[in-house]
Protein backbone atom coordinates (compact mmCIF):
# COMPACT_ATOMS: atom_id res chain seq x y z
CA UNK A 1 0.00 0.00 0.00
CA UNK A 2 1.43 3.37 -0.97
CA UNK A 3 1.93 6.12 1.63
CA UNK A 4 -0.66 8.29 -0.16
CA UNK A 5 -3.25 5.50 0.04
CA UNK A 6 -2.48 4.96 3.73
CA UNK A 7 -3.00 8.70 4.40
CA UNK A 8 -6.29 8.64 2.47
CA UNK A 9 -7.53 5.63 4.44
CA UNK A 10 -6.47 7.24 7.72
CA UNK A 11 -8.24 10.48 6.82
CA UNK A 12 -11.36 8.61 5.71
CA UNK A 13 -11.33 6.60 8.94
CA UNK A 14 -11.06 9.77 11.05
CA UNK A 15 -13.85 11.49 9.10
CA UNK A 16 -16.08 8.43 9.53
CA UNK A 17 -15.30 8.32 13.25
CA UNK A 18 -16.20 12.01 13.66
CA UNK A 19 -19.44 11.50 11.73
CA UNK A 20 -20.43 8.56 13.93
CA UNK A 21 -19.54 10.56 17.07
CA UNK A 22 -21.74 13.43 15.86
CA UNK A 23 -24.73 11.10 15.47
CA UNK A 24 -23.92 8.80 18.41
CA UNK A 25 -21.69 10.78 20.78
CA UNK A 26 -19.54 8.70 23.12
CA UNK A 27 -20.70 8.41 26.72
CA UNK A 28 -18.59 7.90 29.78
CA UNK A 29 -18.70 4.19 30.67
CA UNK A 30 -18.90 5.10 34.35
CA UNK A 31 -21.11 8.18 34.87
CA UNK A 32 -22.80 8.10 31.41
CA UNK A 33 -22.06 11.78 30.63
CA UNK A 34 -21.64 12.64 26.95
CA UNK A 35 -18.35 13.51 25.29
CA UNK A 36 -15.77 10.81 26.05
CA UNK A 37 -15.70 7.12 26.92
CA UNK A 38 -14.09 8.12 30.22
CA UNK A 39 -14.85 11.69 31.25
CA UNK A 40 -12.29 13.89 33.01
CA UNK A 41 -14.09 13.59 36.36
CA UNK A 42 -14.16 9.78 36.27
CA UNK A 43 -10.56 9.63 35.04
CA UNK A 44 -9.56 11.77 38.04
CA UNK A 45 -11.35 9.29 40.36
CA UNK A 46 -9.36 6.30 39.08
CA UNK A 47 -6.85 5.28 41.75
CA UNK A 48 -3.38 4.32 40.55
CA UNK A 49 -2.23 0.89 41.73
CA UNK A 50 0.95 1.88 43.53
CA UNK A 51 3.07 0.55 46.38
CA UNK A 52 2.79 -0.89 48.92
CA UNK A 53 1.76 -3.99 46.99
CA UNK A 54 2.90 -7.59 46.73
CA UNK A 55 5.82 -7.76 44.31
CA UNK A 56 4.34 -10.87 42.68
CA UNK A 57 0.52 -10.69 42.51
CA UNK A 58 0.27 -6.88 43.04
CA UNK A 59 -2.37 -7.17 45.76
CA UNK A 60 -2.32 -4.22 48.18
CA UNK A 61 -0.32 -5.19 51.28
CA UNK A 62 2.13 -3.63 53.71
CA UNK A 63 4.81 -6.28 53.06
CA UNK A 64 6.91 -7.06 49.98
CA UNK A 65 5.15 -10.37 49.42
CA UNK A 66 1.64 -11.45 50.40
CA UNK A 67 0.86 -14.57 52.45
CA UNK A 68 -0.57 -16.44 49.47
CA UNK A 69 2.47 -15.84 47.25
CA UNK A 70 4.77 -16.84 50.14
CA UNK A 71 2.76 -20.01 50.71
CA UNK A 72 2.67 -21.05 47.06
CA UNK A 73 4.61 -19.48 44.22
CA UNK A 74 2.18 -18.56 41.41
CA UNK A 75 2.74 -19.85 37.87
CA UNK A 76 3.74 -16.32 36.80
CA UNK A 77 6.71 -14.16 37.77
CA UNK A 78 4.79 -10.94 38.41
CA UNK A 79 1.76 -8.94 37.32
CA UNK A 80 1.08 -5.22 37.35
CA UNK A 81 -2.00 -3.06 37.04
CA UNK A 82 -2.23 0.61 36.14
CA UNK A 83 -5.27 1.27 38.34
CA UNK A 84 -6.80 -0.32 41.42
CA UNK A 85 -9.84 -2.36 40.43
CA UNK A 86 -12.88 -0.39 41.48
CA UNK A 87 -15.13 2.53 40.54
CA UNK A 88 -14.51 3.99 37.07
CA UNK A 89 -11.56 1.62 36.44
CA UNK A 90 -13.84 -1.39 37.01
CA UNK A 91 -16.48 0.19 34.76
CA UNK A 92 -13.89 0.69 32.02
CA UNK A 93 -12.76 -2.95 32.17
CA UNK A 94 -16.34 -4.23 32.24
CA UNK A 95 -17.28 -2.01 29.29
CA UNK A 96 -14.51 -3.61 27.21
CA UNK A 97 -15.12 -7.18 28.39
CA UNK A 98 -18.89 -7.40 28.73
CA UNK A 99 -20.57 -4.44 27.02
CA UNK A 100 -18.91 -4.49 23.61
CA UNK A 101 -17.29 -1.06 24.01
CA UNK A 102 -14.08 -1.91 22.15
CA UNK A 103 -13.45 1.81 21.59
CA UNK A 104 -11.96 2.03 25.11
CA UNK A 105 -9.06 -0.27 24.12
CA UNK A 106 -6.83 2.58 22.82
CA UNK A 107 -7.12 4.50 26.11
CA UNK A 108 -6.46 1.37 28.17
CA UNK A 109 -3.63 0.20 25.92
CA UNK A 110 -1.88 3.56 26.09
CA UNK A 111 -2.00 3.54 29.91
CA UNK A 112 -0.77 -0.06 29.99
CA UNK A 113 2.03 0.77 27.53
CA UNK A 114 3.36 3.47 29.84
CA UNK A 115 3.40 1.05 32.76
CA UNK A 116 5.08 -1.66 30.70
CA UNK A 117 7.87 0.66 29.57
CA UNK A 118 8.55 1.72 33.17
CA UNK A 119 8.29 -1.76 34.69
CA UNK A 120 9.73 -4.05 32.00
CA UNK A 121 11.57 -2.00 29.35
CA UNK A 122 13.31 -5.07 27.87
CA UNK A 123 10.14 -6.84 26.70
CA UNK A 124 10.52 -7.85 23.05
CA UNK A 125 7.15 -9.46 22.31
CA UNK A 126 3.59 -9.12 23.59
CA UNK A 127 1.41 -12.24 23.42
CA UNK A 128 -2.36 -11.78 23.89
CA UNK A 129 -4.22 -14.38 25.94
CA UNK A 130 -6.27 -16.65 23.65
CA UNK A 131 -10.03 -16.75 24.10
CA UNK A 132 -12.50 -19.56 23.48
CA UNK A 133 -13.79 -19.33 19.90
CA UNK A 134 -17.45 -19.32 20.97
CA UNK A 135 -16.88 -16.45 23.40
CA UNK A 136 -14.93 -14.45 20.82
CA UNK A 137 -17.69 -14.93 18.23
CA UNK A 138 -20.30 -13.83 20.77
CA UNK A 139 -18.26 -10.79 21.87
CA UNK A 140 -17.02 -9.96 18.37
CA UNK A 141 -13.41 -9.49 19.48
CA UNK A 142 -10.78 -10.71 21.92
CA UNK A 143 -10.12 -7.89 24.40
CA UNK A 144 -6.62 -9.24 25.14
CA UNK A 145 -5.77 -9.03 21.45
CA UNK A 146 -7.12 -5.46 21.20
CA UNK A 147 -5.12 -4.37 24.25
CA UNK A 148 -1.95 -6.14 23.07
CA UNK A 149 -2.19 -4.42 19.68
CA UNK A 150 -2.70 -1.02 21.32
CA UNK A 151 0.27 -1.60 23.64
CA UNK A 152 2.35 -2.69 20.65
CA UNK A 153 1.30 0.38 18.67
CA UNK A 154 2.20 2.70 21.56
CA UNK A 155 5.55 1.05 22.36
CA UNK A 156 6.74 -0.38 19.06
CA UNK A 157 6.93 -3.83 20.67
CA UNK A 158 6.04 -6.73 18.38
CA UNK A 159 2.69 -8.47 19.02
Amino acid sequence: MTPALVRQRTLASRLWSHAVDAVFPPRCVSCRSFGRFVCHDCLAQMVRAEHPRCGVCWQPIADRRCQQCRRQQPAFTAVRSVYAFGGPARDLIHALKYSGVSAVAPLMGEEMAGLLLRWAPDVSTIVPVPMAGSRQRRRGYNQSDLLAREIGRSTGIRV
